[in-house]
């Protein structure tokens, strides 16, 4: 979805397959980089703690839905062993470069709906961000399988619409801008309809994802950054654009909030802009030339001396592989 009138060069990024929305172009991945947040240690230290508690054990670890291999490498500082899967080749070449040395790894260029390794095979599976693009009860399936007896699933995503700790007068207008130009987006048909049912998921964050019983026990649903009292943390569309799906939180489950700095960063305006190019939405000229976005440049520019932090609500699901 690159837009002619993006004035950010490379940051709306090429697609391989638009099937997958983030098979992107290898050239692409040093600008993904830049603009998204950085998986902090709290993250990796809380999964760890998790995993080890049940019983877990660190020969093996699955990152599906690799990208460049970022979480992979994270995951080699814990696992003996660390199997990387994506359905783009240019991000397996990516991930190819990083992850290294190479013995340590072994790639598959597949989607996550594909059976790729044997049963009870690996220890520990992560999937970050790109579960709402799959077929989630498939891929969840397959991940169970592929688990040994006390291994652990880890989900995480994090959201668009982001907080300002130190001005609510920014979330407010960082709300209406995103949701003025997803509506335009959606009205406009610049957004195709499998990014729409992708889209339709995410917005409901980890709440709409149902971990199988027959497979998982201990579920675990952490909401970091996210207040009690928000219903829709990570909804950046217009509430009635389209019909959002229910939510999958069984009473067995712990929900669990909590704050952690550490998915925080100081950003500027044109980090900001690159932030939304990298949804690979459409922002463009006319969303930088909006009212609310003027405002909120002016905020940032004149009041706050050109730099706010920006901090992301996440949500994370752990879970067991049964016995």
């Amino acid at each position: 979805m690159a837009d002619a009138e993006n004035p950010l060069g490379g940051v709306a990024y090429s697609l391989e397959n638009v099937k997958y929305p983030f098979t992107i172009k290898e050239h692409d991945w040093d600008d993904y980089a830049v603009y998204r947040p950085i998986y902090p240690d709290s993250m990796w230290a809380t999964w760890l703690r998790y995993h080890t508690a049940h019983g877990g054990l660190l020969d093996a670890a699955h990152d599906v839905g690799t990208g460049s291999g970022t979480v992979a490498k994270e995951l080699s500082r814990f696992f003996s062993h660390v199997h990387a899967s994506d359905p783009g080749k240019s991000n397996i070449v990516a991930a190819h470069r990083l992850l290294q040395p190479a013995a340590n790894f072994t790639l598959h260029q597949a989607p996550a709906e594909k059976v790729m390794l044997k049963d009870s095979s690996v220890d520990f599976s992560s999937l970050c961000m790109a579960l709402h693009w799959m077929d989630a009860e498939v891929v969840l399936e397959n991940l169970a399988r592929s688990l040994r007896p006390g291994g652990t699933l880890a989900i995480c995503a994090y959201s668009f619409l982001i907080n300002f700790p130190s001005c609510e007068q920014l979330k407010k207008l960082w709300s209406r801008n995103l949701k003025d130009a997803v509506r335009g987006f959606i009205d406009s048909g610049s957004i195709g309809p499998d990014e729409l049912r992708g889209m339709r998921k995410f917005i409901v964050g980890l709440d709409g994802v149902a971990v199988p019983d027959e497979f998982f026990g201990d579920v675990v649903r952490l909401q970091v950054n996210i207040r009690r009292d928000e219903s829709r943390p990570f909804c950046f569309a217009p509430d009635d654009q389209f019909e959002l799906p229910g939510h999958q939180i069984k009473a067995s489950e712990e929900v669990r909030h909590l704050d952690d700095s550490g998915w925080r960063r100081e950003a500027d305006v044109e980090w900001l802009k690159g932030y939304l190019a990298s949804s690979n939405m459409p922002f463009n000229n006319k969303t930088w030339k909006s009212a609310q976005w003027v405002e909120l440049e002016r905020v940032i520019n004149q009041e706050l001396g050109g730099k706010v932090v920006v901090e992301w609500p996440v949500a994370m699901i752990l879970a067991t592989r049964k016995y």
